[in-house]
């Protein structure tokens, strides 16, 4: 096991901090990144304020409920604010090459920033690493390891169950549909132009998401717009959140492409088991794609929702989903979309 003093331990001085302690996470305050970091690693701060090490930084003392309890030193800097803060930040970067938090570190080896602490928290790696780092054994990751370096994702909520594979499937937590589309209607109810109001959806959603059911809840959250193209019409990327996503998607393709192509809502527990599956993302195992319609019926794009889990959304999910596209159809000057063709690409997704 590893020989790492306890957080309640004397602080050491001189020696870098990740050095000290087997899971070191940096963040910032008001950090989104550094707020899903936390969640994916399920950490719980303990009440006692901030304590103040022999070099200057503010260490955060608190457990990972996620792995039995573990450990895990979250190092709050505030470069804006402290001289000694932005000494630390620059000796990270010269470690990471990147000038972002959160940044963590496994037994005083550099693992990643938020996108790979999501990454490897869902799939298990991080579990992996633990284990052969000696952080945690066995017995202290019973009920998610099935044997030594082989592990299940583990579960990133109270009460979530397992799917297929192994692969958690995400809690139908309760997300207040009424509160969410309330506060849509207040940010459309001023504004016609399409591209504001599809922003500005996709982001409500995304956060609501995420907010009710954490990091697992979505990964990715946005629109596709039918733009005639030469002589058919495809679906071109809009306003969305999450990771860089398909450009351009043809009707005839991919659970999008279904959606556009039937005027039916496509609810899908596991993309790997859907015929002709577009993978812009690896990270996703289930989605949901609203059809867009205009009052004549005409498609005039999709509303799409990824999420890294089996299972991700629900019936109910998929409704409320309903009500959210026709508020943004009903709210919008689709006209100028209409008019402007695209360019032909060879590049379709």
């Amino acid at each position: 096991m590893s020989s790492f003093p306890p957080l309640s331990s004397p602080p050491l001085v001189g020696a870098p901090l990740e050095s000290l302690h087997p899971l070191v996470l940096y963040t910032k305050q008001s950090c989104s990144a550094c707020t899903l970091a936390k969640q994916t690693l399920a950490f719980t701060p303990s009440p006692s304020p901030p304590v103040l090490l022999p070099n200057g930084l503010y260490r955060v003392e608190g457990r990972s409920t996620l792995f039995e309890g573990l450990e895990v030193c979250v190092i709050d800097l505030k470069v804006d604010e402290r001289e000694r803060d932005r000494i630390e930040f620059e000796r990270l970067v010269k470690i990471t090459s990147r000038r972002t938090v959160p940044q963590i570190f496994l037994s005083g080896t550099w693992i990643g920033g938020g996108d790979d602490i999501q990454r490897l928290g869902l799939d298990g790696t991080l579990l992996t690493k633990m284990l052969i780092e000696g952080v945690i054994d066995k017995e202290r990751g019973k009920g998610y390891i099935e044997e030594y370096g082989s592990v299940r994702v583990p579960p990133m909520f109270n009460g979530e169950k397992e799917g297929k594979d192994g692969n958690a499937t995400v809690p139908k937590k309760d997300i207040p549909y009424g509160e969410v589309l309330k506060e849509i209607e207040g940010l459309i109810e001023t504004e016609k132009d399409l591209i504001a109001n599809a922003s500005n959806v996709s982001s409500a959603v995304y956060n609501a998401i995420i907010k009710y059911r954490g990091a697992t809840g979505c990964n990715w959250v946005g629109f596709y717009f039918s733009r005639k193209c030469g002589e058919e019409v495809i679906l071109v990327l809009g306003p969305f959140m999450g990771k860089p996503a398909c450009r351009r998607i043809r009707f005839s393709e991919g659970v999008c492409g279904k959606a556009a192509r039937t005027n039916e809502v496509q609810l899908v527990k596991d993309v790997h088991d859907f015929p002709g599956h577009i993978a812009c993302d690896s990270a996703s195992n289930s989605e949901v794609v609203i059809p867009l319609l205009s009052e004549k019926g005409e498609v005039l794009g999709v509303f799409d929702l990824d999420c890294p889990v089996l299972e991700g959304y629900s019936e109910e999910d998929a409704s409320f989903l309903q009500s959210v596209a026709r508020m943004l159809v009903e709210g919008s000057d689709w006209s100028l979309l209409a008019e402007k063709e695209v360019e032909a690409s060879e590049v379709v997704h």
